[in-house]
């Protein structure tokens, strides 16, 4: 099961809610939260969820306003999940080397992003 929320402008608040309502959720498999004006309070609720969640394969986080900061729960997130085997986080402010160290067998989708140089 997808449940697609691209560009709902959903803020940190509305990301915080539905990440709330999915925790115990058995049969979404995909997530598209990409676009919704995600900055690191929603990332840090989309990662917690993820620590419950033990049914997604897919997650969509592209085109949000992201810092390092608010990324590392979730790549602590992604190391811990059970089923997870994608992420996307396209055209994001993620620099692809601070990834570093932080791999798990994923299929870390990570085109369109800026590399340590920001070209």
């Amino acid at each position: 099961v997808t449940l697609n929320l691209f560009y709902n402008k959903l803020g940190d608040k509305g990301i915080s809610h539905v990440s709330n309502c999915l925790k115990t959720n058995k049969v979404l498999t995909s997530l598209n939260m990409a676009k919704n004006q995600m900055g690191d309070a929603g990332m840090k609720s989309v990662a917690e969820m993820i620590r419950y969640h033990k049914h997604l394969k897919v997650l969509d986080v592209s085109r949000n306003d992201i810092s390092l900061e608010g990324w590392m729960p979730l790549t602590g997130a992604v190391q811990g999940s059970p089923s997870l085997e994608t992420v996307r986080v396209n055209h994001s402010n993620l620099r692809v080397k601070q990834l570093k160290g932080t791999e798990k067998t994923l299929a870390m989708i990570l085109e369109g992003n800026k590399d340590e140089e920001g070209e």
